[in-house]
């Protein structure tokens, strides 16, 4: 999704370029594409122990200014958690109350993971 860039509308009417849109977009359009796009983006660690065949196992952390419309994606930045050791784990993030978010980390191999702590990266994007 791409939102109109202000500085891209020409400012004076007199331009003389062919096709130019002479009219700045609505402040309220521009307010909520900056608000749309503003970014929440901490790393923490995270060990989530053991977690059974077609399980899985929720972690919360404090990230001040998450709303619970807010979109999340989250991010293993630990080789490991990406690769054939623990890899196989999926991890999905959620706001679940104002200013927290839950990671959640579901095994669905046949066999029980032990994942070692883990540094995830936590983005949001403002709702």
């Amino acid at each position: 999704m791409s939102f109109p860039n202000p500085d891209n509308y020409a400012r004076d009417c007199d331009c003389g370029t062919a096709g130019a849109n002479t009219t700045p977009p609505p402040a309220s359009l521009v307010a909520e594409a900056e608000q749309a796009i503003r970014l929440i983006s901490p790393s923490t660690g995270l060990n989530f122990g053991s977690i059974s065949s077609g399980g899985f196992v929720d972690l919360t952390i404090s990230l001040v200014g998450a709303a619970i419309d807010d979109t999340v994606f989250v991010t293993c930045l630990n080789t490991a958690g990406r690769g054939a050791t623990d890899g196989k784990l999926i991890f999905e993030a959620f706001v679940s109350a104002t200013n927290t978010v839950t990671v959640r980390a579901h095994n669905p191999t046949s066999g029980s993971i032990d994942p070692a702590l883990y540094n995830f990266r936590v983005t949001i994007i403002k709702g």
